[in-house]
């Protein structure tokens, strides 16, 4: 099925849809401004894109399957190879098989010019990495990057052409899919929009002993205001001391294992964001997962409102 979509990506998806279908005035007045309402066509694979693309005009396209089957798979992975993948602007694939991730990844080796939203939530037990060559190793118009339970080690190089990226969710990092706080940092120094930040493993790292020294002067992120972190604090505290952020608002943090951790950055961090000068709340809990068999140090601070 394809339909009308607003990019809010939290409209409904049959509201347009149901617009130009009332009458051909309507139609003529949903149609004659597709740029000025953002309209963006859904396609969810259920048919062929032959069947499609002939009856609505030329639109950008947002690929959003809602459940996956062989056929589904199979005309998602035409759409991503053929002459009309630069129309794609967001990708959204929630608990996507490994068989169907593999199927979809191998589609998408190469640039896809228009992409700014890619949410991508693969089921727990998946197994599949993301190549350095996905999305052609390049992606520079994305705004929004949300990674579940997928091992992507060439993430950092990806994001070193995404200079416009306002959020960045990686979540429940695998090992395979490790990457360094001066990897990570590299490619953050460039996001001078970055609002949202968030860094989380499924399990603890094997850290390495021998630490890089921080850079005398800290990359500075002057638009993020949010920062999740889930991992052991070795690591946290290599990436504070590489960072500013002046306009953090909320700090949460999930430490793994260790009740006796130390963080000088961290308290560095509150203190050189404005906003904790006021800071009315912290909290400490200690935390049992039963998924990862695990005792955690859930952190969270927040500035007064």
């Amino acid at each position: 099925m394809m339909s009308l979509w607003k990019s809010s990506y939290n409209e409904r998806i049959g509201t347009w849809h149901t617009l130009v279908h009332v009458c051909q005035r309507w139609r003529y007045v949903v149609l004659a401004e597709p740029h000025r309402l953002n309209l963006q066509l859904v396609y969810t694979g259920k048919r062929p894109m032959s069947e499609m693309l002939d009856v609505w005009p030329v639109l950008p396209v947002v690929i959003r399957p809602t459940i996956y089957s062989s056929s589904i798979s199979r005309n998602i992975t035409a759409f991503l190879d053929s002459e009309h993948h630069h129309r794609i602007c967001a990708i959204t694939l929630f608990d996507i098989p490994n068989s169907h991730l593999e199927t979809f990844t191998a589609a998408m080796q190469k640039p896809f010019p228009e992409l700014t939203f890619l949410n991508i939530r693969a089921e727990n037990n998946t197994v599949t990495t993301l190549p350095d060559s996905f999305l052609g190793g390049s992606a520079p118009l994305l705004r929004h990057v949300s990674m579940h339970n997928c091992p992507f080690p060439g993430m950092p190089k990806l994001l070193l052409s995404a200079n416009h990226l306002y959020r960045l969710e990686l979540r429940n990092i695998p090992d395979s899919g490790y990457f360094s706080p001066r990897d990570l940092v590299a490619c953050l120094s460039e996001m001078s929009r970055l609002d949202s930040l968030g860094v989380e493993f499924r399990s603890p790292p094997r850290y390495p002993a021998s630490r890089h020294t921080p850079p005398l002067t800290p990359s500075v992120l002057p638009s993020l205001t949010k920062l999740m972190f889930q991992g052991v604090h070795e690591y946290l505290e290599d990436l504070l001391a590489q960072i500013e952020a002046p306009l953090l608002s909320l700090f949460k943090i999930t430490f793994f294992m260790d009740p006796h951790f130390v963080v000088p950055h961290l308290r560095q961090s509150i203190n050189y964001a404005e906003l904790f000068k006021k800071c009315h709340r912290a909290i400490a809990l200690p935390i049992m997962r039963s998924d990862l068999q695990l005792s955690e140090k859930h952190i969270k601070f927040r500035s007064s409102p």
